[in-house]
């Protein structure tokens, strides 16, 4: 017996009955996500939008995560090389944001006004319960690799609070993106990492 078939074995053994989840509701996230993904994909010609980066780069994030969740939390599995994949798309659409950036209407107060504040509270709004129901699945998977496995799931959850978010804003300025939907995205990702042993522990 290897390394990794001890450690499923492990994880198996001490598994405790009270932490069986069937693997309903984890399957219902993810066809959610991807219902909601087709909606925002048909409504934005009606709405009159295009579909663009803004779109893509979320529904990107909640595929490649939701990917890794579903197929690389077992006891033993390397999810690292998936870790590097999901951070570099955040790394991507940071640095082309970034890129397309207007400094000074970030000056300007109508944009730090509140009418902003429904983007951000939405993305937690929506980010919350999804990530509760990853970290049940999390749990009961017995992931040996709690961070990872953590970060990811904080960015699948952000991901679809993203993709539902698109369905009511129409904003697509490469500073509003940034401000008001990408950096909220740290908060869901940053509370997972702080209790990420807590949340998985067996």
């Amino acid at each position: 017996m290897n390394r990794n078939e001890f450690i499923q074995a492990l994880a198996i053994e001490l598994r405790n009955p009270e932490k069986q989840l069937s693997k309903t509701p984890i399957v219902l996230f993810f066809c959610f996500g991807f219902f909601a993904m087709g909606l925002e994909i048909y409504l934005k010609p009606i709405q009159g939008l295009e579909f663009n980066s803004k779109t893509l780069f979320p529904i990107t994030s909640f595929i490649a995560a939701s990917f890794l969740l579903f197929f690389y939390t077992r006891p033993g599995d390397n999810i690292q090389f998936g870790l590097l994949f999901v951070a570099a798309i955040l790394v991507t659409r940071f640095a082309y944001l970034g890129y397309f950036l207007d400094v000074h209407l970030l000056m300007s107060p109508k944009f730090w006004s509140l009418n902003h504040i429904f983007c951000p509270t939405h993305i937690l709004y929506y980010s919350v319960p999804s990530f509760i129901l990853i970290t049940a699945w999390l749990k009961y998977r017995c992931s040996t690799n709690p961070y990872s496995a953590i970060f990811i799931g904080g960015v699948a959850s952000a991901g679809l609070s993203e993709i539902i978010l698109n369905l009511f804003c129409a904003a697509s300025s490469a500073q509003h993106l940034m401000i008001w939907h990408f950096i909220p995205w740290i908060i869901p990702i940053a509370m997972g990492l702080v209790f990420a042993r807590r949340l998985t522990a067996w």
